[in-house]
């Protein structure tokens, strides 16, 4: 009786943890509707210690999206946007952003390449097609397999109401030089 109680623990424990694994990279098509962009983590010279592994939080057009990715990870997003600007957040301190142009039916690849645990020592980037399938075939997805899909869309409304509210907020507060003209 007790080997069987050991058995049966084992195998849901087992069931359990292969239920609950990331999975690997597999390349896939955008919508024909949007632009599929990938975003992953590779280390570069890596002068971690156990307790400074990296974690980056990521946000689209200044709107902050569910998760955090770590070293050989990736994540995916299918966003329905002419220009987009992805920021790459690690360890809520140090802050990198990138502009893309996208076309529909179109995949782009951006990098987050850490450098060690020194301040403002990581990249991020817009990786060439091929080089970036060579390097994000080594990662995993960020989300477990049962996790909701990360995709979302962003519409050019979402990035007109953006802009917008930056332009009500610019006009609210002048500038020093303007501030400086009045006295």
């Amino acid at each position: 009786m007790k080997k069987l109680t050991t058995l049966l623990t084992l195998l849901i424990s087992g069931l359990f943890l292969v239920s609950c694994t990331k999975t690997p990279f597999k390349e896939e098509k955008p919508l024909s509707n949007s632009a599929l962009v990938y975003v992953y983590v590779v280390d570069g010279e890596i002068d971690n210690d156990a307790f400074k592994i990296p974690y980056y939080e990521l946000k689209i057009n200044g709107k902050s999206v569910e998760g955090k990715i770590y070293p050989h990870e990736f994540l995916k997003y299918n966003l329905d946007a002419d220009s987009v600007i992805i920021e790459a957040i690690r360890n809520d301190i140090e802050k990198k952003s990138v502009e893309l142009d996208l076309t529909r039916g179109e995949t782009h690849y951006l990098r987050v390449k850490n450098n060690g645990s020194g301040f403002a020592n990581f990249e991020f980037e817009v990786v060439p097609n091929k080089q970036a399938l060579a390097e994000i075939k080594e990662t995993k997805y960020a989300k477990y397999e049962d996790a909701g899909v990360l995709d979302i869309l962003v519409t050019k409304e979402d990035v007109k109401d953006n802009q917008s509210n930056k332009s009500e907020a610019q006009a609210s507060h002048p500038s020093e030089s303007e501030k400086s003209k009045t006295l």
